[in-house]
Parts: structure tokens; sequence; C-alpha cells
């Protein structure tokens, strides 16, 4: 069964839901099933026949024939037809139809639409067109847009084609607004195709948006507007062609933004308005699109072009700055932030979570407006974990009593080379966890006098924060005008902030005194020297390197970097035992969308508690978020094959060990998606059903497939033990409770609307959890469940079909049925969904050998899971 690669709610949301704790349904509600009476199987079966003749008018959705006498409309919210656009969202808004989904289902023209605030719908296009032929919207007096998306709403637009000739903007949107394998297409008086003014805005999979042809022949803005306070924007990776202007503008204080991860722009252009230096752009390195006039690419981060500032990168290349704080900005870890100028400052620089260099290259920064208020203390403040290392000899000066040199927060760390800092009572002060170290340097404040007193706080920070450790001042170098170091008030008397080895000399002659601090040269200590260890490096065929490191003691280091990059490092005791793994998945699988680690197969633990860890660590933004099919090798059995209960357990974010239901097998181990990193266990959890020895599912593992994933448990028995119990009948809601069980078991909310079921039922939450998910339809107008009614092998097929569906697995394979004698007999509804299922192998002839589908008989538990079992191994097919 072919996986989607990028599928919406697919692998990643199977992924997600597989990490989830799987708690079971009580074994006993299953085991209910079997206890039925001889006359409630008849009632059963007597249902049954009414239910097939139900079936049988069903439409392939699930949903009640149409009446093709109605009036045709292109614009439907569930069953409700809508004779426009607008009046289709207007009752969702309202709450008068159940769905928020308006499905075009042919290509339509009309009016403009409104759509209010707090509206959350989704307007799947099908395939179609909608063209804004009549009146356009918009605000009283800007009557010019085609759609006119209103702030607090949640949008989709999907799959298919929107234009207009009349508009002036094809789309004004407020709303958060997600876009799917649409084409926005602006005519001849458009001037904006999509107009972005408020919200977070997403350019999704196979979208394209080209401009129309009215100046400035936009297809899209990032504008910051009237009071609106903030707008981001996304390509993603996947998106489409932007065709036309990409114009940045702000007149306002809007946090304004544009990430452009992928998509063609090879026939888009920047366009730098009014303001738009407030809009922050980034893009993905392999995406190439000029910046505007004025403007450049540092560090794949839209700045403003000047000569203030060189931006020395780490990769070699430069950019030059207008700003500080612009080359802060868009500075990354391992970069040198060198001066050009003198910098005057009118507000503080933030180096907020970032390792950086600042070469003040002679140069100076100093303040002529008053910075000192609420967290702005400083000129160059260190948050967020950050790093900085100064140097270049320059100067950095504050303005008289006002603020200091710099401050550290956050666990940040500064480190002081040489320079000039002159503060206002301290040059340097640290809040909370920070660390300081000075190796060189001139230190003074402002306010200078011949007492003294006002230097004492020249290098400080708050005595709670020192005495605990969290704060921490090392001086190894540098002269200090009035203050020493080594015996100072700053924390309280006789505090030192002397490194090791660190001296203080003093000119008493100078007003205020002078103190010198200085390392003193010490030898360093050699450590004895310990017995090399022995080191093995072997090219293996498959383009892996093996390096195994054995120390004298015997214990051993095996590192494995497979030929996609992917390693992994295998820690082993004397014994050769293993007491860790740990594999790094490199960006080049993870992009691919599978690996399998370069491990040892090894033989999977009989108990979890007994299982090593395997720590794997998944670059999920290389992936662009998507999951990757990672396979564990594992050693066969004495038969040359896995034993079917092998099972993939996940440390959940409680620590508990849990089985991942969706674990497949497949050749040489098994198979599990992640979407990040994760702790991983191969456990075989086959159990010891006395009822399945000489049984088909006990020989070909079924049994073992499902209990051990948690899919399908054994019967109680009045002995204590469990049965597997695979001859019994098997019904609708112990199917809906497997599928449910594969995501293990998320909470749901769907109303159910069955009137035969309360909401206490044992299956309650699977059948709600199929509701949401578009599993469960029920019988005729919807409100029958039928939990207890066995289930037939074309509804099987059906319900697979729909949560193949809903999870993103590809579902376009279709078998001719032509070769079985019974194909007449499967009803409608269900017909595609019978000729996937048989393609995919889910579902064969019968087993009595006659050729039937025999799409109306019942399954037995053990039927039910082979099918199960088909449909988990098929997705790492």
């Amino acid at each position: 069964m072919e996986q989607k690669k990028i599928a919406g709610r697919g692998m990643a949301v199977l992924l997600s839901a597989a990490l989830v704790p799987a708690i079971g349904v009580p074994t006993a509600a299953f085991a209910a099933d079997t206890d039925a009476s001889q006359a409630a199987s008849q009632e059963a079966y007597e249902r049954g026949n009414v239910v097939d003749e139900m079936l049988a008018q069903e439409g392939a959705d699930g949903s009640l024939p149409y009446d093709a006498d109605a009036p045709a409309s292109p614009f439907v919210v569930g069953e409700t037809s809508f004779d426009s656009l607008q009046a289709a969202v207007d009752a969702i808004a309202a709450g008068t139809v159940s769905d928020s989904v308006v499905r075009l289902v042919d290509n339509a023209a009309g009016n403009g639409l409104v759509v209010k605030s707090g509206t959350d719908f989704t307007f799947d296009l099908g395939g179609f067109t909608y063209t804004i032929d009549g009146s356009t919207v918009g605000s009283a007096g800007t009557e010019t847009n085609g759609f006119q998306l209103l702030q607090g709403s949640n949008i989709v637009i999907k799959n298919g084609a929107i234009t207009s000739d009349k508009a002036k903007i094809l789309i004004q949107n407020y709303s958060n607004l997600t876009l799917e394998g649409v084409d926005l297409t602006g005519g001849a008086q458009t001037q904006y195709t999509l107009s972005n003014n408020n919200g977070n805005v997403v350019i999704g999979k196979g979208t394209n948006i080209v401009a129309g042809q009215a100046s400035p022949q936009a297809a899209f803005d990032v504008c910051g507007f009237a009071d609106y306070k903030a707008v981001d924007v996304t390509i993603a990776e996947d998106a489409g062609v932007i065709e036309g202007n990409i114009e940045l503008y702000s007149g306002n204080d809007a946090k304004l933004s544009l990430h452009i991860n992928g998509g063609d722009l090879s026939k888009a252009k920047f366009v730098a308005a009014h303001g738009a230096e407030k809009v922050s752009v980034d893009k993905a390195p392999g995406v190439s699109l000029a910046a505007p006039e004025g403007h450049q690419w540092a560090n794949n981060v839209l700045t403003p072009v000047g000569e203030k500032v060189e931006l020395a990168m780490a990769d070699g290349s430069a950019a030059f700055c207008a700003s500080l704080a612009d080359a802060v900005k868009v500075a990354r870890d391992g970069d040198t932030v060198k001066l050009l100028q003198d910098i005057e400052l009118t507000e503080i620089v933030i180096v907020d979570g970032k390792s950086l260099a600042l070469d003040l290259n002679g140069k100076t920064i100093t303040n002529t407006k008053n910075i000192y208020a609420g967290r702005n203390v400083s000129l160059i403040s260190l948050r967020g974990g950050s790093e900085l290392v100064v140097s270049g000899g320059g100067t950095m000066k504050a303005k008289a009593n006002d603020c200091y040199a710099l401050d550290v927060s956050g666990g940040s760390k500064l480190t002081i080379n040489d320079g000039v800092f002159v503060g206002n009572i301290s040059a340097v002060y640290l809040d909370g966890k920070a660390d300081l170290v000075v190796n060189g340097g001139e230190f003074s404040i402002r306010q200078l006098s011949t007492t003294g007193k006002d230097y004492r706080f020249m290098l400080n920070c708050s005595d709670n924060d020192y005495k605990s450790g969290d704060a921490t001042i090392t001086v190894n170098g540098g002269t200090f005008h009035g203050f020493n170091p080594g015996d100072n008030l700053a924390e309280g008397q006789g505090t030192s902030f002397l490194g090791k080895d660190a001296v203080v000399t003093v000119d008493e002659q100078a007003v205020p005194p002078v103190y010198t601090v200085e390392t003193k040269y010490v030898p360093p200590v050699i450590p004895p020297s310990k017995p090399d260890a022995d080191v093995d490096i072997e090219q293996k065929p498959d383009g892996s390197t093996v390096t195994t490191e054995t120390r004298p003691d015997g214990s051993q280091t095996v590192t494995t970097e497979a030929a996609d990059g992917t390693e992994s490092v295998v820690e082993k005791d004397a014994e050769g035992n293993v007491e860790s793994v740990e594999v790094t998945v490199s960006k080049e699988a993870a992009e691919s969308g599978e690996v399998v680690l370069p491990v040892e197969p090894s033989k999977p633990a009989a108990d979890a508690s007994e299982a090593p860890v395997v720590e794997v660590k998944v670059p999920a933004q290389a992936a662009g978020g998507a999951p990757v099919k990672v396979t564990v090798p594992v050693a066969e059995g004495p038969e040359g094959e896995l034993p079917a209960g092998v099972v993939v357990m996940a440390r959940g974010a409680d620590g508990a060990w849990r089985p991942l239901p969706k674990t497949g097998i497949v050749d040489g181990g098994v198979a599990v998606a992640l979407a990040g990193d994760a702790g991983l266990k191969v456990v075989d959890a086959s159990a010891d059903f006395p009822d399945t020895a000489g049984a088909w599912y006990g020989e070909d593992g079924t049994a073992d497939f499902v209990s051990a994933r948690g899919i399908l448990e054994g019967v109680p028995q009045a002995d204590g033990t469990l049965r597997f119990d695979g001859d019994a009948r098997a019904t609708r809601a112990m199917f809906v409770t497997m599928l449910h069980r594969l995501e293990s078991e998320p909470e749901a909310f769907a109303d159910l609307g069955f009137d035969d079921v309360t909401g206490s039922e044992w299956f309650a939450d699977a059948a709600s959890w199929g509701v949401e998910n578009k599993i469960v339809h029920g019988y005729g107008d919807g409100s029958v469940f039928g939990g207890d009614d066995a289930v037939t092998r074309e509804q099987m097929a059906v319900f697979m079909m729909r949560y193949a569906e809903a999870f993103g697995l590809d579902t376009s394979a279709r078998a001719d049925l032509s070769g079985f004698s019974d194909a007449d007999e499967v009803l409608p509804y269900a017909r595609e969904a019978v000729a996937w299922a048989v393609a995919e192998g889910l579902i064969a002839g019968h087993a009595d050998g006659t050729g039937r589908l025999a799409p109306a008989d019942g399954a037995t538990r053990a039927e039910v899971s082979a099918v199960i079992m088909r449909l988990v191994n098929g997705m790492y097919a």
C-alpha cells in the first residue's frame, strides 16, 4: 500500500497518535460478543437483513441517495444545497448546518464573499473553478474585493481555482487562512491577487498565485495596515508557482513576517514599498529569489543594505548592514559582527539565544537618547542562553545618568577580551543565571569621584544570584578605575571576582586608584598517559563504515556511519552486553522519507524491562515535518522469519513504555513512522493463547500480531487464562474499536447522533472517533450504529478505506472484481471500497475456495485480525 509522502493529516497523524498511551478497552467487552444467546444472534441476523436493505439505499459516502429531481446548486454543505456561496457560508456562521465544509460540485460564477468575524469553515472547490463576475464586496466605499475574510476566522480553501476580472483585490484577508492546491488568478482589474492585512496565512502544497494585469501587479503582499496587529505569511516547501510582485509594506507598528520555505519563485519579484524594513523576511537556503532594491540576504534573512556594520558569516560569506540591531537580528551561531563606523544607538540591542562574536574594530558604541526603562538597562543585552565574545579594542560608552554598557541574563555568557567599557553605576550587570569572564579591557563608570564609594558596583549582580552560584564573575585580566576585582563591596565586604592564578596590582597615585589584573603563568599539569584503545575501521560493501574502539578493559564503542550519513553509536560492556544505543538520522535520510537504522540485528527481548533502549534522533525540520519510515533491524527466528508478535515500544512523555500499534513487519526487521526524536525498545510480546495451537491464526501469527500491539486482546476465562477466541463472531463495534486502537485511542468529541448509542457503551469512544473522522456514517439516515451487528466483509472494506482516506494513505488502487462469481452482490455503496481492498490484498476470495467475495458474510475475530495485520504491514510495503 503506497503512502503519500505529504498527506496532510497522513503519516504525521499516524505517528503522533501512535506515541499516545494505549489504554485498552476492557477485554470483557469483546468477550461479551461471544456470550450472546442464540436468540440474540438470530435477532442480529434478522436485523442484518434489514440493514442490508438500508445499506443498498446508501450513497457511496454513506449518505442518502441524491434526489435527481431536486434543483441543481453548485454549493453543498453536508446534504444541504445553496444557491450562492454567501448563503452557504452564512449558514455555517449561523450554525443552521452541522457541517463546516462548503463543497463546490461544479464550475460556478457569482458574487463576492464576505466572511463574518469568527467563522471557521473549509471551502473545498472539488477541482472546479469559482469565478467572481457579479458584485464585489468590501468595506463601505471600497467594495472592490472578490473575497473579504474578516479577522478571528479560521479558513481553509483547497482543491480548485478562484479568479475574477472584476475584483481589484481577489482575496482581502484578515483571517487565519490556509490555501491547499488552489489556483488564485488575478484578472484585468486585479491589483492584488491576495492581500494579507492580518492573521496567519499558509500558502500550501500545490497552491499557485498569479498576479492580475492592474498595477502594482502583486501576487500577494504582507501589509501592516490600520490598527491590525500582526501578519504572518508562510510559503510552504511544496507550494506551487508565485507569479508577479511580492510587496512588503508597513504603515503601522504591526508584527509582520514572511517565511519562504519553497515554491517556484522564478516568476516572482520582491517590491519594497513604504516601511518595508519593518517586515521580517526569511527563506530556506535552497530558495532563489532576488532581494528587493536596497536590501540583501544575510543568512537567508532579508535586511537593508548598509555600510555601518559588517556581518562575517560562519560559512565565509559577508553582508553589510545599516545598523547594529539589523546585524544582530540576522546573525546566526558562529557569525562575527564587526563595526565599520561609530554607532549611535537610540534603543537597546538584544542578543537572544545566539552565539556570536562582536568585533568593535576600534569603533565606538554610544547612545544620545535615554535607553534605561523597564528591562532595557544597557546598550547591549544578552538573553535566552546567548554567548557573546567582545574584542577589537573599541569602546562602549553609555550616556551619562542612563544605562549600563552590557547586561547578561537568562543563562547567557559574556566574554570580554579587550576594549573600553563605561557605564552608569555598573559597566556590566548580571541578572539571574549568567556568567561574565573578563580577560582584558578597561572599565569605568560615568560617576567618577575621589571617594571611591561610587565604584563598588562596576561589575555587579544580585546578592542572592551570586551566593547561589547562578551568577558568576571571573576576572582574569583588565584595568579598573576605582574598582578592585579582588577586594570590593559589590556582593559584600571583601568580594573577590579574581580567576584562578589572577593577581592585582594598584596605582595608588591615580585618582581614583587604578587596579590592573594579570594572570600569572602556571605550568600545565600533564596527566599520566592512559593505555591507548584498539581502533578497528571496516568498510562494508553497502558503503557503510564501522569503527570499533576496544578499550583495555574489553568494553567497546561501535560507531557505524551508513552510506546516507545516518550514524549509530553502540556502547558495550566488557562481556559484550549492549549498554546504550544512539542513532542520529541524517538529513539526507530524513528527506528521503525512510531509513534503516545502522545497528546489528539483535534478538528482541521477551520483556520490555530487559530490552536495551535505542535513542533515535530524527531531524524533523530536514524532513519538512513529514514522518520518516524507520526500520529497526531484528534477528530472524530459527525458521528464518520474524515472530509476528515483535513490536516496537516507545517511551511516552510520562516515561512509560507502550507498544506502537502501527508496528509493521518488514524484510529484516520492524518498521515504524517517526517525526521526531524517540526512545524505542524492540520486544517479542507474542502471546501464549491455549486455543491457537494448530489454528491458522496461530500458525501465521495473526493472533500474536494484534495482541502484541494492543489492537485486539484476549478473552479472560474463569481460571484466569486468556483465550484468543478466534472463531467467535466479530461485530461492527469491535472492528471500529480496532481501528481506533490503531491510532492509540485518541480522545474524540464528535456528537454521535446514533439512536442506539447513549455514550456509556464500551465502544462509545471508538464510535465517536469514527464519526469525527468520517469512518462511521451509520445506517440509512445515519441514526443507527448497529454496534452489536456482525461486521460484514464489505463493511470492513468500507471502514478501512474511509480510515485510509482520513489518515493520508493512498486509496487510488482498484481491482477488477469481475473474476468473482458473486461480484454483483456487492452493494453499490461498497463497490469502490471492496475493489480497493482486493487490489491492496486486504480481502481476497472466500476461504472456502469457491472464488466468492461473499460480501454480506460476517467475519470472525481471527478474520478481522488478519485484515488489520495486512493493513498495518501494507503501510510500509
